[in-house]
Formats: structure tokens, sequence, C-alpha cells
């Protein structure tokens, strides 16, 4: 017999009545098993959302069932998670992505969480920290990249897995997973592949992304044949919840910011802009998705200059950059066309670009002319090509150039940059080699305040 002490007295338990309570015990903790976690939240990532006066974060996952809710948990100390924000699930094919809004979170404010489902399962505990609020500055950095994919990117990854807490966010310049180099049947597999594999970053500090072109469809070359699930950049549209509800944009595909003192920009330039290379009528027929042009100017005429001096603007595809080879044929050009008078015109401090293989930086150019050979108070856009981070097709060997705006070129490695806002009048670009972390160019921009 089974004896046990209940208030000093010693009592016994029959064996059949020990066994049945050990034997309940023991079923109810396999259910818990077997259904209550059989589907915990995968890939769990986050995103910049609400404003520098109300700061809020999103918390994205996916499951592979539908859950009755999508829950996140959070407050101010780890294991004392008493707030309680709820979202929305929604599936286009296999997948269930989860999108759960925190808001009225304080400024600058480290916050822990936990998400998932009761019946379902719950993440482990992760933390954030918020965006500042509007005022005064502390200098700041953000880790840019882009043409990611999953095949040769380790060493990047690696290395951006070192300056977790040292940036604020992290900023993806389009052509993330590289899934439409697959057959259609590995499509989301590569696309959960990629998210795991940042999921070290994007559990504890915002993911920023825009689309890129290798995020239109299944193939890389058009999308007849392809599922209409896997058309139209709607796994691009589904997994990542971008703040364009904030600033006014009708779709993820272009959205902006303020973080500290930067107004960021985010464009599509697949759909949606004269002559579009992916829009109706192309071999990807993607969109529309909204008045892009518009929604540009709007955006950019109503920066405040005094409390964001810094007006950064980025693109999948590139204005300026030596490699001319592309499909549509010149449509380097003709996007110069229409987008550089616009950026001059509003006096944008840096255009982010991404497309070619390869690391570029130009000097001050305007119209295929270098304005000046520095950086101090550039009358122009200063334009950089980071697309090198690591892909299924390789790095780009760039040709042979006589441009005079050319200041510097990477093509023998993957990489990365570090962007750093020092204070209104100072930032400093870093570009780092993903083999051994070695820094292959740096440049400061001086510019007088606006």
């Amino acid at each position: 017999w089974y004896q046990r002490r209940v208030h000093g007295i010693t009592t016994a338990l029959e064996p059949s009545l020990w066994l049945n309570k050990m034997l309940f015990w023991l079923t109810l903790s396999l259910v818990v098993l077997c259904f209550g976690q059989d589907d915990p939240p995968k890939v769990v990532h986050l995103a910049i959302a609400g404003s520098p006066e109300t700061p809020g974060m999103a918390v994205s996952w996916i499951t592979m069932k539908p859950t009755q809710t999508s829950i996140v948990r959070y407050g101010l100390e780890s294991g004392k998670l008493n707030q309680v924000a709820s979202g929305y699930n929604r599936t286009y094919l296999s997948r269930w992505n989860h999108d759960v809004v925190l808001a009225n979170l304080l400024p600058s404010t480290t916050y822990f969480y936990v998400c998932g489902d009761a019946s379902s399962g719950w993440s482990k505990e992760f933390n954030f920290v918020t965006r500042p609020k509007s005022g005064p500055y502390k200098p700041f950095s953000v880790a840019i990249f882009g043409d990611m994919g999953v095949t040769s990117s380790n060493n990047t990854i690696k290395q951006l897995e070192k300056l977790t807490g040292s940036v604020d966010f992290y900023y993806s310049l389009g052509d993330h997973a590289y899934a439409d180099r697959r057959t259609e049947s590995d499509y989301e597999d590569v696309y959960d592949q990629f998210q795991t594999m940042l999921e070290n970053i994007t559990r504890y500090s915002p993911l920023m992304v825009m689309p890129g072109n290798h995020d239109a469809s299944c193939k890389y070359y058009g999308s007849l044949g392809c599922n209409p699930e896997h058309d139209n950049f709607t796994a691009y549209l589904y997994r990542f919840r971008m703040p364009h509800a904030e600033s006014r944009s009708p779709s993820g595909m272009w959205w902006s910011m303020n973080y500290g003192n930067v107004h960021f920009v985010s464009m599509n330039t697949e759909t949606d802009i004269p002559d579009p290379p992916e829009g109706p009528g192309t071999l990807w027929n993607a969109g529309p998705f909204g008045d892009q042009v518009s929604w540009l100017h709007n955006d950019l005429s109503k920066v405040n200059r005094t409390e964001t001096p810094w007006l950064i603007v980025a693109g999948h595809r590139p204005i300026y950059s030596t490699i001319s080879l592309d499909w549509p044929l010149n449509y380097q050009v003709t996007l110069r066309k229409f987008l550089e008078p616009i950026l001059n015109y509003y006096k944008v401090d840096f255009y982010l670009q991404a497309h070619v293989h390869a690391y570029e930086r130009m000097f001050p150019v305007f119209n295929s002319t270098k304005q000046q050979s520095n950086y101090n108070n550039p009358s122009t856009p200063v334009y950089v090509t980071n697309g090198a981070s690591g892909n299924i097709e390789g790095l780009d060997k760039l040709p042979a150039t006589t441009a005079d705006w050319v200041a510097t070129r990477v093509f023998d490695d993957q990489g990365y940059a570090v962007m750093t806002f020092h204070n209104d009048t100072h930032a400093t670009w870093n570009y780092y080699g993903s083999s051994n972390n070695a820094l292959r160019d740096s440049i400061t921009v001086y510019k007088k305040r606006n």
C-alpha cells in the first residue's frame, strides 16, 4: 500500500486508487503533449508598427493548422507577461500566417513576450526593444542586406546574428528566399527555410522588408503555370506584415516610417510605377496594388525635415549600376528616368538598392554625370548597391567600366552593411565581407541640416 501524510496524519491509499490517480495524471500529460502542443509557432519574427508617438511591434509566425486564436502575452519583466494582445490568422495555401500588433507601447523599452494559442501551443519567451520617441535623438544603427536566399547566405547570417542588440533593426532590400529558383512543390518549404535561418535574429529584432523580382511568383521567368496562390507576390504579402496602414499605403508592397531622426521609404520597383518590369501584361502579370506614384509624392512631400532631417529611400532595383544586362533590357535607364527626378526634387539623402549581386558605391551623380568626388554635403542622393548577401545565383562579376561616378566595387565575397546615424548631420556607411567580417568599404556623409 502507498502511504501519505496529510496535516500530520498518516493515511493509506489502496493500490487500485493510487494507480488510478497515477494513470489519470499520466493520461492528462499525454493529452497535453499530443494535442495541446502539437502545432506551436514557427518562424517567429518581428516588424516595427505604430508610430514614434505610440510605438508598436508586430509579432508574426506560422502554424501548419488553423488555431482558434492568435495571441501574444507580453510584459516588462521576464516571466511576468500580464498583458495580452490578439490578432488574426489567415492562409493562402498550406500554412496559417498569424499577425498580432502590440500597440501603445513605451518608447525605448524592453518587452518580453510569448506567442501562440492555448490549444496548439506557445513559443518560448523572447524579448525586443521598442523604437525611440520623437525628440532629441541618440545614435542608432541599421543592418542592411539584399538578395539573400538560402543557398550561400550562411556566412552573412552568422555575421548578422552577432549584431543583435547593437543594431536597432534589420533591413532586407528584396529577393528574400529565392523560392522561385526551386520546383513549385518546394516553394513553401524554401520560404520556411529562409525565415527559420533568420529566426535567431527576427525573434528579438525587427526585420523590415520590401519586394524584389524573385518574390513575385513560383518561377523566376514568369508566372505561367504557377498555382494562383504562388503568384502575384502572395507569399511575400502573407508572410511579412509591414507598416503600410500606418503610412497610408494600400498594400505592404510599399510603406514608410519614422525611426529616430530618419524617414525611411520602401518602394516597390516591380509593379505600380511607369513601365513596371513585372506588372500587368508582363510575363509575371503582377499587380496592380494601388497608386504608388501618388503615394510616393504625397509621402515625400510631408516629411518634416526638422524632426527627420535624414531621408532614405530604398527600392530593389538599381538606378545606377555598372552591370546593365538585365530583363527587361535597359530597365535601369527606364527606372532612372522616372525615379531620379523625384529623389532629387525631395532632396533624398540615400537611395539603397540591390538586385545586382555585388557591392557598388557611387559618387554623387545626376543624369549620369558625377557631381562631386566626396560626400561633403552631397548635392544628390548617395546610391549604394547592396545585393550580395548570398543566393543561389551567385555573385555577379562586374564588367570593366569607365564611368567616373563609380567610387568602389566589391564582387569577390558576400557582404552586408551597417548604417549608423550619429546625429542630424553625420551618417556612416560600413560594408563588411561575410566570410571574415572584414571592413571592405566605409564612408561618412556630412550634410547641412535641412
